[in-house]
């Protein structure tokens, strides 16, 4: 039974979420389609699709909308998960399992050739110093999982985030009972609107795990991985043509993450010791992926001015500029989804980065889809302030 239990998480936070992620071959140019890469985005996708389910059977459902949301979620990651099988099915027969995530190729004998090409989107070789820092990251992340798994560390915010989630697993509603006296209130849009908690409780229910189990001992292994596959596809970017320097930024980054912990206002106290609360979600994985995203902006930006006129028109061209700006409309409802103050504070970090983008670029038409990737938040604020006046 507990291995059974044990399983069907992986299928929702592992198996699922690398299925979706196929969906995103759509739109994702060849060189990002990795399976990190894959992964992220899939799990970005079901956090999306769980928002929208969830958000309006709170708001119009006062009863048994936990129940609902858990019905129509699960249905629809079911059908997310089969499109996204069928996709890796008919890619499999094209191309085949060794062509299967281009992204994760090393450069092959036409590409070397091709002037047009950038050899260092591809995985090159690794020299054994690089190897044994690759090891040595390896070790850091096993020991800060371990310590994760076997040190669960308890704070206060726990009677309230995770009682959520235990409440709505075990009543069928969603902020509706007041975690601190378990009496009936009405909805506390404040926390309402970050469902995140919520989907705590759907892993819960459909894996038979108390939700409070899943808070403490699951989800700190989950975003702990999350949030490093973001970083290091963002390293490969910063470090791109010296891929030997990838381990050392990884192993630097673990080492933070260990030993920032002088206060606990850092994010890498939140990342350690509140793993499962939206907050940490929105300090580590949400600012990670905004930043990766506009590094994968301005690297498509830079590549596409050295295009000739008839290659900046295919196919893989049209998708390095696009790419970017669903990613970020997914990160901002990821946001949406950790914290209410989150939607605030990336719609500026946005800002921000499209100002010291416009001043590479110098044409404001380059900032103006990043600008409509904050639509969302507008939405947000606007249902937040229509529920808190009333």
């Amino acid at each position: 039974m507990i291995f059974l239990r044990v399983l069907i998480l992986v299928l929702l936070l592992v198996l699922c979420p690398l299925l979706i992620g196929m969906l995103s071959f759509r739109f994702l140019p060849r060189n990002r389609q990795s399976v990190a890469i894959t992964f992220v985005t899939g799990q970005l996708l079901s956090f999306a699709l769980f928002e929208v389910i969830a958000v309006p059977c709170m708001l119009l459902n006062r009863y048994d909308s936990f129940i609902f949301t858990y019905r129509i979620y699960l249905a629809g990651m079911v059908i997310c998960t089969a499109l996204g099988a069928r996709d890796l099915i008919l890619r499999l027969r094209r191309v085949g399992i060794l062509q299967l995530f281009p992204g994760d190729h090393f450069p092959e004998p036409e590409a070397l050739m091709d002037p047009y090409r950038d050899i260092t989107d591809y995985k090159q070789h690794y020299t054994k110093e690089a190897v044994l820092y690759w090891v040595l990251f390896f070790v850091l992340l096993f020991f800060q999982l371990y310590m994760l798994f076997t040190q669960a560390s308890f704070d206060g915010d726990d009677a309230y985030y995770v009682t959520e989630s235990v409440l709505a697993q075990q009543t069928g509603t969603m902020n509706r009972i007041l975690p601190y006296t378990g009496i009936s209130t009405t909805l506390d849009i404040r926390h309402a609107l970050s469902v995140i908690t919520m989907w705590t409780a759907f892993l819960g229910k459909a894996s038979g795990i108390h939700a409070a189990i899943v808070a403490h001992t699951v989800l700190p292994l989950f975003f702990l991985i999350f949030t490093d596959l973001v970083l290091m596809e963002s390293g490969r970017i910063l470090v791109r043509g010296r891929q030997n320097d990838l381990p050392v930024f990884m192993v630097f980054l673990a080492l933070l993450q260990i030993f920032g912990n002088n206060s606990i206002y850092t994010p890498e106290t939140f990342l350690m010791t509140r793993t499962w609360q939206g907050k940490s979600v929105m300090a580590n994985a949400v600012v990670a992926l905004t930043v990766y995203v506009f590094l994968m902006l301005l690297e498509n930006t830079i590549r596409l001015q050295r295009l000739t006129e008839r290659r900046r028109k295919d196919k893989n061209s049209k998708r390095e500029r696009y790419a970017p700006f669903i990613l970020l409309t997914l990160v901002n409802l990821l946001a949406q989804i950790s914290t209410s103050m989150g939607v605030v504070l990336l719609t500026g970090l946005i800002m921000l980065l499209s100002f010291f983008f416009l001043l590479y670029t110098k044409k404001i038409r380059s900032v103006i889809p990043a600008l409509l990737c904050c639509l969302p938040n507008v939405f947000y604020i606007l249902l937040y302030l229509f529920y808190r006046g009333a």
